[in-house]
């Protein structure tokens, strides 16, 4: 018994940078790049290494000299969907069976001519889209968007056998991920021709999702921001204003703050680790945009940090938030601080809290308690 290699791809969703602001958040931006340049999460759809060799249960018998894994060149297809639907799976299917029967056909260990087949009575190859795959061969986790047996032209092939396809895409995104696994049915393993399509690693679009700014969980549903301060002012006067800019946000910012958004804060010693970066310097400061490095001489800027995967030129996800405050006295200094907070938040009821709308004393006594 000779047992089947199971492959899976991985989508690389890359981070993006949403613009700078004043202490009024301005509309952001976002990039997406599809080269490797920017810090990225991997997501695969089977097998994470070139030429991988995760076994399943024996599900072939072995030949002497065989050549078509399903007995005939022409192979039956068929799909059925649990996942996200509302969406024409038929062409999606048709458009990857066309690859492999016009421009791929000459890749492969094996000759084929696929035909989609709805209900069939007796299916060679079943897709499945589904909602997750959260196991892949020996890949585990939330990240696999696909996932297919690597076939061998040395056995019979146990039919139906299953593909499975993440719903979460575009309908170019799952084309190309419905192609690649079809590849891998071919007997084809990551990195072999044709490239790019079998490379383990692609970045792929997903569905339209709840930008950052308008969603009740713009982290990604975590209920504690880690803080970290790098304060070149005295660090006992930086820390007390930050420390008393973040009360009035687990205190509810004055009925500003949504119920799903009630975050604690925790101060952290290392910079990496912090959700929320914080800068705060008696002279002026450099600080970064998506077109590069900017100065400011005072007042305070922030940049969000997330992700785009549904390429909108929105953020769907937070990952970290910087703020920078540069020669500010310590009477606005907390107040500032407050201010560049807000865009820490998404669905709000209200462009920013009480405390920093058009009129508001920066100056004010409550505020002079955290100077």
């Amino acid at each position: 018994m000779k047992g089947r290699v199971i492959a899976a791809v991985v989508v690389v969703l890359a981070l993006a940078l949403a613009g700078c602001s004043s202490t009024t958040p301005q509309a952001s931006t976002s990039r997406a790049s599809l080269s490797g340049s920017s810090t990225q999460s991997s997501i695969p759809t089977g097998g994470s290494a070139p030429r991988s060799r995760a076994k399943t249960t024996g599900t072939s018998s072995t030949r002497s000299n065989p050549t078509l894994p399903f007995g005939s060149r022409n192979v039956t297809v068929e799909y059925h969907v649990s996942g996200k639907g509302g969406r024409n799976f038929t062409r999606i299917v048709r458009a990857a069976l066309a690859y492999w029967n016009g421009p791929g056909s000459e890749y492969g260990t094996y000759r084929a001519h696929y035909r989609l087949v709805e209900n069939a009575s007796n299916p060679d190859v079943v897709i499945h889209f589904v909602k997750s795959i959260t196991q892949c061969g020996v890949e585990s986790g939330n990240s696999t968007v696909g996932c297919a047996p690597i076939l061998s032209n040395m056995s019979w092939a146990k039919t139906p056998v299953t593909v499975r396809v993440d719903t979460g895409y575009s309908m170019n995104s799952t084309i190309r991920i419905v192609e690649h696994e079809l590849g891998h049915t071919r007997g084809l393993h990551h990195y072999e021709q044709p490239m790019p399509l079998m490379a383990p690693k692609g970045n792929f679009t997903t569905l339209p999702d709840t930008d950052a700014a308008n969603s009740s969980h713009p982290w990604g549903g975590t209920q504690t921001l880690t803080v970290y301060l790098d304060d070149r002012a005295p660090q006992w006067h930086g820390r007390k204003a930050l420390a008393h800019a973040i009360s009035y946000y687990e205190a509810g910012a004055q009925g500003w703050v949504p119920s799903s958004e009630s975050y604690s804060y925790r101060f952290v010693q290392t910079e990496k680790n912090a959700d929320i970066r914080v800068t705060i310097k008696t002279g002026s400061a450099t600080y970064s945009t998506p077109s590069g490095t900017r100065s400011i001489g005072a007042g305070a800027v922030h940049a969000v940090w997330g992700l785009d995967p549904d390429r909108d030129g929105r953020l769907e996800t937070y990952t970290h938030l910087n703020v920078v405050v540069a020669s500010v006295s310590g009477r606005q200094l907390s107040w500032m601080l407050g201010a560049e907070l807000a865009s820490a938040y998404g669905n709000t009821s209200t462009p920013e809290p009480p405390a920093f709308r058009t009129g508001s004393d920066r100056s004010a006594a409550y505020w002079q308690t955290g100077s």
